[in-house]
């Protein structure tokens, strides 16, 4: 892992971000997600976010990228760091 103490890990944004079906709870308080931006579908993961906090319409979001391995399928996911209704300013 190329991240450490002098070398933090980078987190990205994205604005006017659409949730894609029905987001659901998993583990008690996570909430998994499909994001559509600009045509692309996302999969995301919001640790300790509860469900009804999620705001109808486009989201902004802040995340990390990780790696997803499960069922021995590895894919990209978005951990999610923050989430604010849609805007047009930087998160």
């Amino acid at each position: 892992n190329p991240f450490g103490q002098d070398n933090p890990e980078p987190v990205w944004a994205l604005y006017g971000v659409e949730v894609a079906g029905k987001p659901r709870v998993v583990g008690q308080k996570h909430l998994k997600l499909s994001l559509v931006f600009k045509g692309r579908k996302f999969d995301a993961i919001a640790f300790n976010y509860p469900l009804k906090q999620l705001s109808d319409g486009g989201l902004d979001i802040a995340f990390t990228l990780k790696e997803n391995s499960w069922n021995g399928n590895t894919t990209l996911q978005l951990q999610i760091k923050d989430i604010r209704p849609g805007t047009s300013e930087p998160i």
